[in-house]
């Protein structure tokens, strides 16, 4: 008989569209992951939503699924409902590659694991990508980012959980020259972790192994992967830090500001402050039984378009 597992005290209520889509009896040598995971998030142009993820990671990949819902007024205003959207991203270790799911157009976008490791290699290398370049670094100066990381001494309890709460703050900018005004984005991330949550040796396994097929670090793959992505900076010194960064999160929150000054170099600069965007996560739920990899089969009548 299937279980049930991992689930918070007052969590007791199961999830019906995780058990029919990925949650399936099938044979197998030991128990895969299963994380329902629920967001809310505020966006500056397209308001509030909510998102419902669950991803999977079994020993052919990581697959994971998004259903979005836009209940912000300026969205319903000009829908005349709420909107909702479905996104999908499969990741297969055995192909090395990464299917991108459109579910509004039908297509398939297929992105090899060499594509995302090399992606700057590949930019370098158009002409069009070198001349915007070469433009931007003509009137933009970019102000060198610093990135913060604080770990707490003490381990908080959330949702039953025993949980390290590790704090990030990503501070990055541009000058623009003919201008003269300075934009400053600051992206803040608070995570508790715990290696307590069953099926976390799943996500270390998986991630570790495309780390290597990447050939990039883990820790760009982890759960800082929101801000590290941004940074360019070495990670030597902050390994110290990122080593304490494990364990599958329970909660995160994310802020994103922005600053826009004009007149950096005169007596009355003048900063305009935004919230870009909040975001809070939470784990629902996890469940430890076989996950049937063929429904991930590519949807029938889908285009698929290789991105090589």
């Amino acid at each position: 008989m299937s279980r049930l597992l991992a689930t918070p005290p007052q969590a007791v209520a199961g999830l019906v569209l995780a058990a029919a889509l990925l949650w399936l009896p099938a044979a197998a040598a030991r128990a895969d992951a299963v994380f329902i995971n629920d967001y809310r998030m505020t966006e500056l142009m397209l308001g509030d939503k909510e998102t419902e993820q669950i991803v999977a990671y079994t020993p052919a990949g990581k697959f994971l699924e998004k259903k979005t819902r836009f209940t912000g007024t300026w969205m319903k205003r000009f829908f005349g409902e709420v909107k909702e959207e479905k996104v999908a991203s499969y990741f297969f270790l055995d192909r090395g590659e990464i299917r991108e799911i459109d579910w509004q157009d039908g297509r398939i976008y297929v992105f090899p694991f060499e594509k995302i490791a090399d992606i700057r290699g590949l930019q370098d290398n158009q002409a069009e990508y070198k001349e915007m370049r070469e433009f931007l670094e003509e009137r933009y100066r970019t102000i060198p980012a610093t990135l913060d990381i604080t770990v707490a001494d003490a381990l908080e309890t959330v949702d039953g959980y025993p949980c390290r709460r590790i704090t990030a703050e990503l501070v990055s900018g541009t000058d623009d020259i003919k201008k003269m005004s300075r934009s400053v984005t600051v992206m803040r991330q608070e995570l508790w972790l715990s290696e307590a949550v069953p099926g976390y040796a799943d996500v270390v396994a998986f991630h570790a192994a495309l780390a290597q097929r990447l050939g990039i670090g883990a820790e760009r793959l982890g759960n800082l992967s929101d801000l590290l992505k941004s940074w360019e900076g070495p990670l030597e010194p902050l390994h110290d830090k990122l080593r304490q960064a494990t364990g599958y999160p329970v909660k995160s929150t994310m802020s994103v500001d922005a600053h826009y000054t004009t007149g950096v170099d005169t007596a009355t600069p003048k900063t305009l402050t935004k919230r870009l965007k909040t975001e809070t996560v939470t784990l629902r739920e996890v469940r430890l039984d076989p996950v049937d990899v063929t429904r991930f089969a590519d949807p029938p009548q889908f285009q698929i378009i290789q991105r090589k």
